[in-house]
Formats: structure tokens, C-alpha cells, sequence
């Protein structure tokens, strides 16, 4: 669609008709439109899930002699695996991220397994399911860690590198996909799980933690809830989590005349302890603990 002051608005196409039906469509022959460029296809999907759009499944003459946008994005789907992959994680990260998410995942999966070759069709039915509980446009890795859920590690770390993914998203999706079964309350001490946890990515990272069991069903709303009030809870309490927090350092240890690799073993123990209040988080406290636990 155009605008000009003396015309006014100029659709050729019935585009404001394809909006009131919220209906994606390729203008004139799809087919001719995807092999111009391949990433249309992602990015027809793309703008799917963001708008709660549809992809037309009648061509634009509606004379039925050309394919539709939709039959189109099926059996041209191959055209993806020309395209770069860091175009494709852009628009497959917009996608995840869309309050249609799940819908256009299960219609297309056949598109997805074609980005994504280790997705069989099961995987990505339950990546859809597990979309439709999570946050909409916002927290792209949370959505990447469902979408690899039911992935090996290995080939949820071949995904993440094939789409030339920063070491921080890797970092946050791979810790998401480790702790995708974690249920906290179920550990033999709770507050020792959620401390570590806390401890090597940040509170964040625990509520989003909880959003993934929940979106998995391993969780029901009032256990995720109750997983956010403890995360809450010991956020505002603030207690020691990570190294950084301990009352003792390298250096302390070193004047106790430690040297070495046993510096951070010997921290990391002494951290451990004081994550399940074994110990207190006290200067004293601790070296006197430091010849037991070297």
C-alpha cells in the first residue's frame, strides 16, 4: 500500500482486506517472491507469530493457478538452507518470541526441522505446547531452551552454534537446558539448590528457570508461583551465593599460606559449606574452617 495526499491511500493488492482477515500474503505469485529471497519464507512466519497473522492459504488472483503463501512455505522450505544463518537466527529468535508462537510452530514444523535438522516433528510440537506459556516478546533464550528441550546435549549445542549465537546466549540457554527438570522444592535441601543457582547465573535466571518447568508441565501456575516467592524471597534477603560474596578470598588464603590450585578448591569448598549453612558467611568463621576443608 502507497499514500499521496490527492489519491489518498493506494492498494493495488487488497492489502487493508488482508489486514481486517489478519492474513500474511506474497504479493502476486508467492513462489517467484520466496525464490527472490529465501528468507521471506522465515520471515513470513516471523511476522505470523508477532502479529497473530495467518498465512494465506488462497494465491493473491485467487484463481488457483498459482501456489498460495502458504503452500508455498512448505514446498520451498529447502530455499532456508541457503540463506545465512545468522539471518535465520535473527527472524527464528522474532518468531519464538511472538504471541504465536506455538500455533505457527505447529503448523510449519516441517520449516523448522529444515533450519533446525536434530527438531524432529514430536520436538517441535512440544516446543509449541511449552511456547503458549511463556512470556511473549521477551526473554528470547528462556524460548530457545524450550525449543531444544527434548534435544541430547549434544544436539542442543549443535543447534545453538549453528545459529552463530553470542557465548552469553549460549551460556543462558545451555544453563536453562541443564537445570529444564529442576524442581527445586523437590531437592533434598531447596535452599542450597536455589542459592547455587542464583550463585552462577543470577536471580533472573531462577524465575525464568521456573517459567521453563511450568511451560515443560512440570509445574502447574500455583508451584511456579511459589518458585518466583522464593526467588523473591532470597533475592531481597541477599545472602552469600558466588565467590564474590564470600567473607574470605585468594588472598586471605594466601597470607594462610596457601598457593596454587588449592585456592579455589579451597574457596569453592568454603563456599559450598556457607551455601547450605553449614557455615556461616564470617571472616573468623571461615579460616578456622580453611585446614579441614583443604
Amino acid at each position: 500500500m502507497a499514500y499521496s495526499d490527492p489519491t489518498g491511500v493506494i492498494d493495488l493488492y487488497d492489502g487493508r482486506g488482508d489486514l481486517e482477515k489478519k492474513i500474511i500474503r506474497c504479493v502476486g505469485d508467492a513462489g517467484k517472491r520466496f525464490r527472490e529471497d529465501g528468507l521471506r519464507i522465515l520471515r513470513a512466519l516471523r511476522f505470523s507469530s508477532v502479529l497473530d497473522f495467518s498465512p494465506a492459504v488462497d494465491d493473491a488472483d485467487g484463481d488457483g493457478k498459482k501456489q498460495s503463501t502458504d503452500q508455498a512455505i512448505h514446498s520451498l522450505r529447502e530455499l532456508l538452507t541457503g540463506i545465512s544463518r545468522e539471518r535465520i537466527h535473527v527472524e527464528l529468535t522474532k518468531l519464538l518470541c511472538g504471541v504465536g508462537a506455538g500455533r505457527i510452530l505447529r503448523a510449519y514444523p516441517d520449516v523448522v526441522r529444515t533450519i533446525l535438522p536434530m527438531l524432529t516433528e514430536d520436538r517441535v510440537l512440544t516446543a509449541a505446547d511449552a511456547m503458549e506459556k511463556l512470556p511473549v516478546g521477551k526473554l528470547p533464550e528462556l524460548h530457545y531452551a524450550a525449543l531444544f528441550a527434548d534435544c541430547t546435549e549434544e544436539e542442543m549445542r549443535e543447534g545453538i552454534r549453528s545459529l552463530k549465537m553470542s557465548r552469553a546466549e549460549e551460556r543462558l540457554i545451555r544453563g536453562l537446558w541443564e537445570h529444564r527438570n529442576l524442581l527445586p522444592e523437590q531437592t533434598e535441601n531447596p535452599r542450597y539448590t536455589l542459592r547455587k543457582m542464583a550463585g552462577t547465573y543470577g536471580y533472573d535466571f531462577c524465575r525464568q528457570q521456573a517459567m521453563l518447568v511450568h511451560a515443560a508441565g512440570l509445574a502447574d501456575e500455583a508451584a511456579q508461583e511459589g518458585m518466583f516467592a522464593a526467588v523473591d524471597a532470597l533475592e531481597a534477603e541477599n545472602p552469600c551465593c558466588s565467590l564474590r560474596d564470600l567473607a574470605v578470598n585468594g588472598q586471605d588464603l594466601q597470607a594462610a599460606g596457601i598457593t596454587g590450585a588449592a585456592i579455589g578448591k579451597t574457596l569453592s569448598a568454603l563456599l559450598d559449606l556457607v551455601l547450605q549453612d553449614a557455615l556461616p558467611n564470617e571472616k573468623d568463621a571461615l579460616n578456622a574452617k580453611i585446614p579441614e576443608v583443604q
